[in-house]
């Protein structure tokens, strides 16, 4: 049970290690699970990192305990790997990112991991002399230029990515779905004083709020949040509840909207007002509002990567505020 405990804690570093390790891999290419519409350019090299690291680590963890006389956590080692994607599909569930995961995927490249860390163990790492590579055997090399030779032909396939933006499409759109029923009394309220607007320009604000909720839950997850909570009492100011609003007290998600709402709000009309200031006869009055609220949302957060990001969610999910919504 000891040696099955070292495993789990092993797979749960491991799952940390192997998003490090790919966060700064993005120059060869890896993609990382995202809301947003990435380009698959390097397929080949996405499906060998996902088999491979797993491989890789129970390798050189295993020659480590050879090396320190700790044989013993050696032993039936694949398991490492199981518990690796089990543990990667609960937290999936855990994080709400299930809807974006293409299972299939998923599903084939866990399989062939632990299928290759089974055969590796029995084959290779079960004999301690085994993991010492064999120099005098030419075959070796020659294996190796057949895998560099498959691995580049790979990359020089385009795959469609028509799948994943339908997956990107139903987690917006169920998230969006989720997170409306909860707290759109709080939006539509606070939208609703900033003025005389066109019912565009409400559906455009509602889900400007929406999409950095939408944003902000993703890279917080709920777990992630609780956390923090437990934190806020050590830390002079802390960013808390669903919006990642910074404060220096504990708020829920309802204040968090209810700060970053209004936060939003000021801004945009301050923009928007300097904006019709300065008006020419070449804009016209929504030209000015998407102006004005890109000001808004870079102020928020003053990122344009943010501010991309912010906009393209709300042009995913601005179909779904409907004319009730935004009237309501």
């Amino acid at each position: 049970m000891f040696v099955a405990f070292i495993h789990l804690l092993l797979a749960g570093f491991l799952i940390y290690l192997s998003r490090w390790v790919g966060e700064k891999s993005a120059s060869y290419g890896y993609v990382p699970l995202s809301i947003f519409d990435i380009e698959l350019y390097n397929p080949a090299f996405n499906l060998f990192f996902r088999i491979a690291t797993p491989l890789v680590f129970v390798l050189l963890t295993s020659s480590l305990f050879y090396g320190v006389g700790l044989d013993w956590l050696v032993k039936d080692i694949y398991n490492l790997v199981i518990l690796y994607f089990v543990l990667r599909v609960i937290l999936l569930f855990i994080l709400g990112k299930a809807y974006l995961v293409n299972w299939l995927f998923e599903v084939l490249v866990g399989l062939t991991s632990i299928t290759i860390a089974y055969a590796l163990y029995w084959k290779v790492i079960v004999t301690k002399q085994n993991l010492v590579p064999n120099y005098s055997d030419l075959s070796n090399e020659l294996w190796i230029i057949v895998i560099v030779f498959v691995y580049t032909a790979l990359n020089k396939i385009e795959f469609s990515n028509k799948g994943s933006e339908r997956r990107k499409q139903r987690y917006l759109d169920r998230t969006y779905n989720r997170l409306s029923e909860r707290f759109s009394k709080i939006v539509i309220r606070e939208v609703r004083t900033v003025g005389s607007q066109s019912e565009l320009e409400q559906k455009k604000l509602i889900a400007t709020i929406y999409s950095i909720m939408i944003f902000e839950s993703f890279n917080r997850p709920a777990a992630v949040r609780f956390f923090e909570y437990l934190l806020t009492p050590f830390r002079k100011k802390s960013t808390l509840g669903i919006m990642q609003i910074e404060t220096t007290k504990i708020i829920d998600d309802e204040e968090s909207i209810l700060l970053a709402s209004r936060r939003l709000l000021e801004a945009y009309s301050s923009a928007k007002q300097e904006l019709e200031r300065e008006i020419s006869i070449n804009r016209d009055a929504q030209e000015i509002q998407d102006e004005a609220l890109g000001h808004a949302i870079y102020d928020y957060n003053p990122s344009y990567e943010y501010l991309y990001q912010i906009e393209e969610i709300k042009d995913a999910i601005l179909p779904k505020i409907t004319e009730v919504q935004a009237r309501e």
